[in-house]
């Protein structure tokens, strides 16, 4: 990472922060450790978890200060089981459709599903990954809608992505629960989908807490940056 190596050639960086940056995989990490500095992001990924953990004398200044996408898969099925046994959800049928982009985080939460759905009782309808950007949802609501799941899953998070998927799907849309991986929590998805985003659930592990520091925090970080950034993460 170019912008890395400047920090530390050119302003001496004792420690680099990032909030999430897929694109550039576990490239940070080397370029901190042949530096000997800290290094923390939140890209959410197993792979960063077992890179530390393959050689912990290297990578001793890398840290993930957020849990790996894996637990996302079963934390979501964990939840439908919750609600239900609430009776806040109720099955009209057993079937669940995992829909994925091909980033390796999309795909290991919709993998991390497809192999627990089974224990929690549900069968897989529909497994298919999509090429992004989408603009046209059209081919996967076709099968959607040609058997329509009591679960919808869309671990492809990208949040504009997902608004149209919401304005697409609720021209016609099956009696099913809506699950949408992290791109709802931000505010681009609400402005983007309008009404159509109001029932959609989904879930971040980087949220920003309902509660005094909470609180304080997402006013601080809108007063800095303007009513329409997202506390979410960074």
């Amino acid at each position: 990472m170019q912008s890395a190596q400047r920090l530390i050639d050119r302003d001496n960086a004792s420690a680099l922060i990032t909030g999430y940056n897929l694109e550039n995989g576990t490239a940070l990490h080397d370029v901190t450790a042949d530096a000997g500095i800290i290094a923390m992001h939140a890209n959410t990924v197993a792979v960063h978890n077992e890179l530390a953990k393959s050689d912990p004398d290297r990578y001793w200044g890398t840290f993930q200060y957020d849990p790996p996408e894996t637990l996302y898969g079963g934390g979501f099925l964990k939840f439908l089981k919750d609600i239900e046994d609430n009776g806040e959800f109720s099955r009209p049928n057993d079937m669940i459709a995992i829909i994925t982009g091909p980033g390796i985080y999309s795909v290991n939460i919709a993998n991390a599903i497809r192999d627990e759905a089974g224990e929690y009782g549900y069968d897989v309808s529909l497994n298919e990954t999509v090429a992004i950007p989408v603009s046209d949802w059209g081919p996967t609501l076709a099968k959607l809608r040609a058997d329509p799941p009591v679960v919808i899953v869309v671990t492809h998070f990208y949040p504009q992505d997902q608004a149209l998927f919401m304005n697409q799907f609720m021209t016609d849309p099956t009696n099913s629960l809506v699950y949408l991986q992290y791109g709802a929590s931000l505010a681009a998805f609400r402005d983007i989908a309008g009404d159509n985003s109001v029932g959609v659930t989904y879930a971040t592990v980087l949220g920003t807490l309902q509660d005094e520091m909470g609180d304080a925090f997402a006013k601080a970080y809108k007063e800095r940056h303007g009513d329409l950034s997202s506390t979410a993460s960074g």
